[in-house]
């Protein structure tokens, strides 16, 4: 699904004409695809782009495939949500819990955004902590291909962008390389939820031209 929200953005959306891009979509987990040359570059098993496992944190938590400390484990939706509920059960999340309506396991992603809007310390410091292993993430992906654009999709970029990437300058500007940081741009997707679909949608018009 990951592959295919990147051709809809390249084809339709945020990244269209722009070559090469890098999609990351931040959700229950993390993934990428990668356009070069107007393709998607696969790899030589089919299994290219899979940037939800950098390893950040070598002895961090296990991402979903038992990986540990790799940016999914750290960054995305199912990480939040582990964070946030660890921040409940050391009694760090009266409003967290609140919004969740007293229940902790209900306590993720949306909550936090809640929270955060309402000017919660907890929710800020889990977001920041959040966005600036994004920002490593990213600087990673800036060191080793050079993309001109950078397009972040998913729900949880969705519903926290801006304070995502406010988190996560400053450490993309302390680990990529000058040089490439300038001329890279990092936008959010511009098809929403429909990415997938219609990048999905694409390959099959285009396999038909």
């Amino acid at each position: 699904d990951t592959n295919a929200a990147a051709l809809g953005e390249y084809w339709y959306g945020a990244g269209k004409g722009q070559d090469p891009m890098v999609y990351m979509g931040l959700g229950t987990g993390i993934g990428g695809g990668l356009i070069i040359r107007g393709e998607l570059y696969r790899g030589s098993h089919g299994g290219a782009g899979e940037i939800g496992h950098l390893v950040l944190e070598p002895q961090g938590p296990p991402c979903g495939q038992g990986h540990p400390g790799c940016l999914e484990a750290v960054v995305s939706g199912t990480a939040l949500a582990r964070a946030a509920q660890a921040a409940v059960d050391q009694g760090k999340g009266e409003r967290l819990l609140q919004l969740a309506g007293g229940c902790r396991d209900k306590v993720a992603g949306p909550v936090v955004g809640q929270a955060l809007a309402m000017g919660d310390q907890t929710a800020r410091e889990l977001v920041h902590q959040a966005g600036a292993y994004l920002g490593m993430g990213i600087a990673s992906v800036i060191n080793l291909l050079n993309p001109g654009l950078i397009v972040i999709g998913g729900g949880l970029a969705a519903g926290l962008w801006q304070p995502l990437l406010d988190a996560a300058w400053p450490e993309i500007e302390l680990r990529a390389f000058p040089s490439l940081r300038e001329k890279v741009q990092i936008v959010p997707a511009g098809l929403g939820e429909d990415s997938a679909a219609l990048g999905a949608a694409g390959i099959v018009h285009h396999q038909f031209e």
